[in-house]
Order: structure tokens, then C-alpha cells, then sequence
């Protein structure tokens, strides 16, 4: 079974990445396993919050440290989600209250855009609404640059505003 792309919240899909990472460090498939690693914890606290009502700060947190892992390691030999990592641990520290470390992801995103011009965006943040499916490639720069002008907007307006901007590039 694919536990990473159900709604299941078991840590199972982190298992088997972690496996992965153990396993095959110096791999594609250890560069693979790091970001979906990061995303499904990233994916977790939005299941757990439609789910059970609640906030898990801990899924949101491990999120920020797996994303950070991956740009760490893969920025200076260019990566595959580079650009996508930056953008999500940005949108993670906004989410966390940390507007700073938001806008200095959105810089790194900004200021490596050459090794991995874009983001691919499936949906800005996980959602069961079929509405809020993007799935289109958009440039970095241009990204990093509308979400740091929109960062004083509170989270949820941030991402409604990212959503529209997604919209409005992808219809032109």
C-alpha cells in the first residue's frame, strides 16, 4: 500500500522513507525520500486538522526540519525540488508564526532559482476540496517574489492570495 499519497497519518509513509534514507544515502532515491518526507509531514497536520479538529504542531515541526535537511544537503549540487523545498519551508515558518525565517527560505528560493527554476505546486497547502488542486509549474523567482510582497497578510489569506496568483499565471 502507498501510505504517502492516502490520508493516512500513522507515520508508516515515514517509516518506509526513513528506511530509504538509511539505506541509500548518496541516492536519487534518498534525495526523493527526504522532500516527500518533509511533505508528508507537511500533509499530516492538514489531514489531522480536517480530520480531528486539532493543530499538530509536532507534524507541522518535523516538516520544518525535513524540509531544512533537504535544502541543506542538495543546494550547492542543485536538486530536483529545490526551489519546491524552499517554498514549502517558507510557507511552514509563516505558518509558525515566523515571518523572518519565511522571507529568508524566500530569498535562498529567489537566489537559487538558476539550479532549479520551479515550483511545482499540486496544492499550496493540503486539502480534500478538489477546487484547490492546482498542479502546474510556476517560475521561483516570480513565486519567491509574490509571496514575500503578500507575507503580512495573515496565513490563511497568504494562501488564498497564493492560490489566486496560481490561478490568474495559469489561465494566460
Amino acid at each position: 500500500m502507498n501510505y504517502y499519497d492516502s490520508d493516512d497519518v500513522s507515520d508508516k509513509a515515514a517509516t518506509q522513507f526513513k528506511l530509504i534514507l538509511s539505506r541509500h544515502r548518496t541516492s536519487a532515491e534518498a534525495e526523493s525520500a527526504q522532500y516527500h518526507l518533509a511533505r508528508y509531514y507537511q500533509r499530516k497536520f492538514y489531514i489531522i486538522k480536517r480530520n480531528q479538529g486539532r493543530e499538530d504542531r509536532l507534524s507541522l515541526s518535523k516538516a520544518r526540519t525535513e524540509y531544512g535537511n533537504y535544502t541543506k544537503k542538495y543546494f550547492k549540487q542543485g536538486a530536483k525540488w529545490l526551489s519546491d523545498a524552499f517554498f514549502n519551508l517558507a510557507l511552514v515558518y509563516f505558518q509558525l508564526n515566523d515571518s523572518q525565517k519565511g522571507g529568508w527560505e524566500l530569498n535562498k528560493m529567489r537566489k537559487y532559482a538558476g539550479m532549479d527554476p520551479y515550483v511545482h505546486i499540486d496544492e499550496v497547502v493540503w486539502s480534500p476540496d478538489s477546487d484547490d488542486v492546482i498542479n502546474a509549474d510556476y517560475p521561483a523567482e516570480a513565486l519567491a517574489d509574490f509571496v514575500k510582497g503578500n507575507s503580512e497578510k495573515p496565513f490563511p489569506y497568504l494562501i488564498e492570495a497564493i492560490k489566486r496568483w496560481c490561478r490568474a499565471l495559469r489561465t494566460r
